[in-house]
């Protein structure tokens, strides 16, 4: 109808995304408005870290959250968020098993090169890496987080990381 038309035009309007001139037509713009989203990050170091909960949890509870593992021992599960200019744009929750937990400090979980830091502070090797990735559904965690709607589509990435005797020690959800 004229009156969806007329609404569509003025949001598309109202975003820059194309220009009106009454008596000429509508046009789409030549440049594009920045995105809501916080800017590109050129660099990560220019990401802000920050540690947001971490706790050991009983091997039984452990496997309720995070059935990959490949130990019955506790782990240890912890979130972290990433922001840049005050917009936080990535944030994970973390379970590993205990055996290659047990010597991170709080501020381990924040170095820039995690993965490298982590073999070399718990003495092991990653032999086996799998990720995947999938549009999934923002949970309310999410939203409340990243400032997006409940049910509203995003990429979600899950990581897992291996080792020559246990398949599965460390669980990144992303």
């Amino acid at each position: 109808s004229r009156i969806t038309i007329r609404l569509a035009l003025k949001l598309l309007g109202d975003e820059g995304l194309i220009k009106r001139l009454h008596g000429s037509g509508t046009y789409v713009s030549n440049s594009f408005p920045a995105s809501p989203v916080a800017p590109k990050v050129s660099d990560p170091r220019q990401l802000s870290r920050e540690l947001v909960f971490q706790e050991w949890v009983p091997g039984p509870l452990a496997r309720q959250f995070c059935p990959d593992l490949s130990t019955d021992d506790d782990a240890f599960h912890f979130k972290r968020q990433y922001s840049f200019q005050g917009k936080v744009l990535i944030w994970d929750r973390c379970f590993m098993s205990a055996k290659f937990a047990d010597r991170l400090r709080p501020e381990d979980l924040l170095n820039e090169h995690f993965t490298a830091h982590w073999m070399r502070v718990q003495k092991f090797q990653i032999k086996t890496f799998t990720q995947t990735l999938e549009d999934v559904a923002a949970s309310r965690e999410d939203a409340r987080i990243l400032g997006v709607k409940p049910g509203e589509t995003m990429t979600g990435s899950i990581e897992k990381f291996g080792t020559e005797s246990e398949k599965v020690v460390g669980v990144f959800f992303n």
